[in-house]
């Protein structure tokens, strides 16, 4: 290997030490089984190594390194799902809930969310995810009194619109 593709690896590998739970947990919640979690786990390690020269040398932040990560995580999940078949199907026995539930346009929810600003997005996508406001804090390196607020702030915003 050369000196560039050395320090690649020591950047790659060192990506996946201290985020590799993170994508993990993107990976489970984000699938429907654990082959599927498999899947876009890898998709996601290949993502990582092909746009790893984007990532500017030097950058420590944790938060930093987590913000460029979770745009390749979510990249590689889009084209996940391109991939996968458009027919959902739903038990028998669940039809009749799914029968119940008020329609929702997706339309209008992507509006609502383009009014946000990226920071908002991003910290509700965190949420979606499963993340807590302690996780979400330490993240965004950031006090969970801040976090709350903040989504506070996001969840009126949206009511309001």
């Amino acid at each position: 290997m050369s000196d560039g593709n050395n320090e690649k690896m020591i950047r790659y590998l060192a990506i996946l030490r201290v985020f590799g739970k993170h994508i993990a947990r993107f990976c489970f919640s984000h699938s429907n089984s654990a082959s599927d979690a498999q899947d876009l786990s890898q998709e996601i390690l290949a993502l990582v190594w092909e746009k790893l020269d984007g990532l500017k040398a030097g950058t420590n932040s944790p938060a930093r390194v987590y913000g460029w990560l979770y745009k390749v995580m979510f990249t590689a999940f889009v084209r996940h799902l391109r991939q996968r078949p458009r027919i959902a199907t739903v038990p028998l026995a669940d039809a009749a809930d799914v029968a119940d539930t008020p329609e929702v346009d997706p339309e209008e929810v992507d509006d609502l969310l383009a009014r946000l600003g990226d920071r908002d997005r991003h910290l509700l996508q965190m949420r979606l995810d499963g993340y807590s406001n302690a996780e979400i804090a330490k993240l965004t390196q950031r006090t969970e009194n801040s976090v709350a607020q903040q989504f506070y702030r996001i969840y009126t915003k949206l009511k309001q619109q």
